[in-house]
């Protein structure tokens, strides 16, 4: 957990600022409500730390080349 504010408060803190900019949130749970609400903001895209190795990786491979 974070202290202070979680990933939602700043993607929400984020998006205010730059609408556009590609954000990855990695999250500790896979909870379904927090990947929608997410999404509603505007992530790009959400791993789970346990996954986020490989996963990082390929998904920033993935927006550098779009």
């Amino acid at each position: 957990h974070m202290p202070g504010m979680d990933g939602l408060e700043v993607l929400e803190e984020i998006r205010k600022e730059y609408k556009n900019l590609p954000v990855v949130i990695l999250s500790g749970s896979n909870v379904m409500e927090y990947g929608v609400k997410a999404l509603q903001l505007g992530v790009t895209d959400c791993l789970e730390k346990a996954a986020m190795r490989k996963g990082l990786v390929d998904m920033i491979e993935k927006i550098v080349n779009e």
